[in-house]
């Protein structure tokens, strides 16, 4: 990829809900892919739950990761890696970013487990092979990655979508950005918070500031950071003003930066 590093954006299910702010997210990944690669990796909690409803099925979660039953599991694949994959395709249709859309299972990009027993049919995943997914970005496409994997037995499983970016930004050695609908971390008082070490993530986290799934994303960009020897940044898909600044400079200053 000519010695340019990739940047992988991790963004939540909620903003492919938001058309006109995921519309205004695309431009601006539009213009950062001219000047280096692009990865979006997608989550779909509230395509998971609208399906969810629709099937009178209840959803369960233990430390802010979603528990997935196998007899859920046909529904969760279906709302993760097809309603938000093709809403997320055909906003960048909308947008003339030509996307290419991905599993975690595809082309033995990744290799995956069983996480825990207790939550069924979710797994873990680590790089494999980026071959394919480096073929696609020299070529020019956007790579879109939905959560689902699978394991070397051919189970299917639900993967954290953090947990998915921080593996696909290892392997490509890419700089992430884990974008939600907060600006970032946020103190007591609900001020943003610059930045944060493994002390001080520590103290938020037990201090209850830190809380749920906010609790998961911080621990996968401490754990990006550490492994990718650089640190990661937890934004807003709505920061334009951030990420409009994000193909002037390389240095990334986009909601909390994360170092280990």
């Amino acid at each position: 990829m000519n010695g340019i590093s990739p940047i992988v954006f991790k963004l939540g299910g909620e903003a492919l809900t938001d058309k006109t702010a995921l519309a205004e997210f695309l431009q601006q990944a539009a213009n950062i892919k001219k000047v280096r690669p692009v990865v979006i990796v997608h989550g779909g909690g509230p395509q998971v739950e609208d399906m969810m409803s629709a099937t009178q099925l209840s959803t369960t979660k233990v430390d802010g990761v979603r528990a997935t039953p196998l007899t859920h599991l046909p529904f969760v694949v279906g709302a993760l890696a097809g309603v938000a994959s093709q809403q997320l395709l055909a906003a960048c249709k909308a947008q003339n970013l030509n996307a290419v859309s991905l599993s975690l299972a595809d082309a033995d990009l990744f290799n995956a487990q069983v996480k825990s027993e207790v939550l069924g049919a979710v797994g873990q995943v680590s790089p494999n092979n980026p071959n394919a997914i480096q073929a696609l970005l020299e070529s020019g496409f956007v790579v879109l990655i939905n959560s689902i994997g699978c394991d070397p037995q051919g189970q299917t499983l639900n993967i954290n979508a953090d947990d998915a970016a921080v593996a696909t930004a290892q392997l490509l050695r890419a700089e992430l950005c884990l974008l939600s609908n907060v600006p970032g971390v946020l103190n007591a008082n609900k001020q943003l918070i610059n930045s944060l070490d493994k002390e001080s993530i520590e103290s938020l986290i037990n201090s209850g500031v830190i809380r749920d799934g906010m609790v998961v994303k911080v621990n996968a960009a401490f754990e990006a950071s550490r492994l990718l020897r650089r640190p990661v940044h937890i934004g807003s898909w709505q920061d334009s003003s951030a990420l409009s600044r994000l193909h002037l400079s390389e240095q990334i200053q986009l909601g909390t930066q994360i170092n280990a």
